[in-house]
Protein backbone atom coordinates (compact mmCIF):
# COMPACT_ATOMS: atom_id res chain seq x y z
CA UNK A 1 0.00 0.00 0.00
CA UNK A 2 1.52 3.29 -1.11
CA UNK A 3 1.55 6.30 1.11
CA UNK A 4 -0.36 9.23 -0.30
CA UNK A 5 1.72 12.32 -0.69
CA UNK A 6 1.35 14.80 2.11
CA UNK A 7 -0.99 17.52 0.95
CA UNK A 8 -0.41 21.04 2.11
CA UNK A 9 -3.18 23.07 3.71
CA UNK A 10 -5.16 25.39 1.47
CA UNK A 11 -3.80 28.54 3.09
CA UNK A 12 -0.23 27.52 2.24
CA UNK A 13 -1.14 26.90 -1.39
CA UNK A 14 -2.95 30.25 -1.61
CA UNK A 15 -0.05 32.05 0.09
CA UNK A 16 2.38 30.50 -2.40
CA UNK A 17 0.19 31.74 -5.26
CA UNK A 18 0.04 35.26 -3.80
CA UNK A 19 3.79 35.38 -3.34
CA UNK A 20 4.40 34.13 -6.88
CA UNK A 21 2.00 36.78 -8.21
CA UNK A 22 3.93 39.46 -6.34
CA UNK A 23 7.26 38.19 -7.70
CA UNK A 24 5.88 38.20 -11.28
CA UNK A 25 4.56 41.73 -10.77
CA UNK A 26 7.92 42.89 -9.41
CA UNK A 27 9.84 41.43 -12.36
CA UNK A 28 7.43 42.82 -14.94
CA UNK A 29 7.43 46.22 -13.23
CA UNK A 30 11.20 46.35 -13.45
CA UNK A 31 11.01 45.57 -17.17
CA UNK A 32 8.31 48.21 -17.66
CA UNK A 33 10.36 50.80 -15.77
CA UNK A 34 13.32 50.06 -18.03
CA UNK A 35 11.09 50.49 -21.09
CA UNK A 36 9.77 53.82 -19.79
CA UNK A 37 13.26 55.11 -19.02
CA UNK A 38 14.52 54.11 -22.47
CA UNK A 39 11.59 55.89 -24.12
CA UNK A 40 10.04 52.75 -25.64
CA UNK A 41 6.92 53.01 -23.49
CA UNK A 42 5.36 56.50 -23.35
CA UNK A 43 4.77 58.05 -19.95
CA UNK A 44 1.05 58.49 -20.73
CA UNK A 45 0.60 54.73 -20.92
CA UNK A 46 1.93 53.95 -17.44
CA UNK A 47 -1.55 53.52 -15.80
CA UNK A 48 -2.66 51.10 -18.52
CA UNK A 49 0.62 49.21 -18.28
CA UNK A 50 0.22 48.98 -14.50
CA UNK A 51 -3.25 47.44 -14.90
CA UNK A 52 -1.96 44.92 -17.44
CA UNK A 53 1.03 43.98 -15.30
CA UNK A 54 -1.17 43.53 -12.22
CA UNK A 55 -3.52 41.31 -14.22
CA UNK A 56 -0.64 39.18 -15.54
CA UNK A 57 0.66 38.75 -12.00
CA UNK A 58 -2.80 37.78 -10.76
CA UNK A 59 -3.17 35.31 -13.62
CA UNK A 60 0.13 33.60 -12.83
CA UNK A 61 -0.58 33.35 -9.11
CA UNK A 62 -4.16 32.17 -9.57
CA UNK A 63 -3.12 29.59 -12.17
CA UNK A 64 -0.46 28.22 -9.84
CA UNK A 65 -2.95 28.07 -6.98
CA UNK A 66 -5.71 26.47 -9.04
CA UNK A 67 -3.35 23.85 -10.49
CA UNK A 68 -2.22 22.78 -7.01
CA UNK A 69 -5.71 22.48 -5.53
CA UNK A 70 -7.51 19.22 -6.17
CA UNK A 71 -11.01 20.67 -6.02
CA UNK A 72 -12.70 24.06 -5.91
CA UNK A 73 -10.27 25.68 -8.28
CA UNK A 74 -12.36 28.83 -8.66
CA UNK A 75 -12.41 29.34 -4.90
CA UNK A 76 -8.63 28.92 -4.67
CA UNK A 77 -8.01 31.29 -7.58
CA UNK A 78 -10.42 33.80 -6.05
CA UNK A 79 -8.71 33.62 -2.66
CA UNK A 80 -5.32 34.08 -4.31
CA UNK A 81 -6.60 37.10 -6.26
CA UNK A 82 -8.22 38.60 -3.16
CA UNK A 83 -5.00 38.24 -1.16
CA UNK A 84 -2.97 39.69 -4.01
CA UNK A 85 -5.27 42.69 -4.45
CA UNK A 86 -5.34 43.29 -0.67
CA UNK A 87 -1.53 43.30 -0.58
CA UNK A 88 -1.46 45.75 -3.49
CA UNK A 89 -3.92 47.99 -1.62
CA UNK A 90 -1.92 47.79 1.62
CA UNK A 91 1.26 48.62 -0.28
CA UNK A 92 -0.44 51.60 -1.89
CA UNK A 93 -1.76 52.86 1.43
CA UNK A 94 1.59 52.36 3.17
CA UNK A 95 3.90 53.93 0.59
CA UNK A 96 1.77 56.45 -1.32
CA UNK A 97 0.49 59.61 0.26
CA UNK A 98 -2.66 59.75 -1.85
CA UNK A 99 -5.58 57.36 -1.39
CA UNK A 100 -6.19 54.87 -4.22
CA UNK A 101 -8.92 56.65 -6.18
CA UNK A 102 -9.02 54.35 -9.18
CA UNK A 103 -8.29 51.08 -7.42
CA UNK A 104 -11.05 49.30 -9.34
CA UNK A 105 -8.95 49.84 -12.47
CA UNK A 106 -6.41 47.43 -10.94
CA UNK A 107 -8.79 45.11 -9.04
CA UNK A 108 -11.20 44.28 -11.87
CA UNK A 109 -8.56 43.07 -14.38
CA UNK A 110 -7.02 40.99 -11.58
CA UNK A 111 -10.38 39.37 -10.86
CA UNK A 112 -10.93 38.66 -14.55
CA UNK A 113 -7.45 37.15 -14.84
CA UNK A 114 -8.07 34.93 -11.81
CA UNK A 115 -11.35 33.73 -13.31
CA UNK A 116 -9.60 32.93 -16.60
CA UNK A 117 -6.86 31.06 -14.71
CA UNK A 118 -9.44 29.00 -12.84
CA UNK A 119 -11.16 28.12 -16.11
CA UNK A 120 -7.84 27.14 -17.66
CA UNK A 121 -6.86 25.02 -14.65
CA UNK A 122 -10.21 23.19 -14.53
CA UNK A 123 -10.03 22.20 -18.18
CA UNK A 124 -10.03 18.43 -18.72
CA UNK A 125 -7.01 16.96 -20.42
CA UNK A 126 -7.58 15.28 -23.75
CA UNK A 127 -10.95 16.87 -24.42
CA UNK A 128 -9.85 19.09 -27.28
CA UNK A 129 -11.86 18.43 -30.40
CA UNK A 130 -10.26 21.13 -32.52
CA UNK A 131 -8.12 18.79 -34.58
CA UNK A 132 -10.62 15.95 -34.89
CA UNK A 133 -12.57 15.43 -38.12
CA UNK A 134 -16.03 13.98 -38.26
Amino acid sequence: MKKSKCERPVWQIVLGGVLSALVVLLLLSAIAAMLVLNGVLPVKSIPAAAAVLAAVGAFCGALLTAKQLSGKKLLGAGLCCAGYVCLLLIGNLAFAETPPVGFAVIALPCAGAAFAAALLASRKKGRSHAGRRR
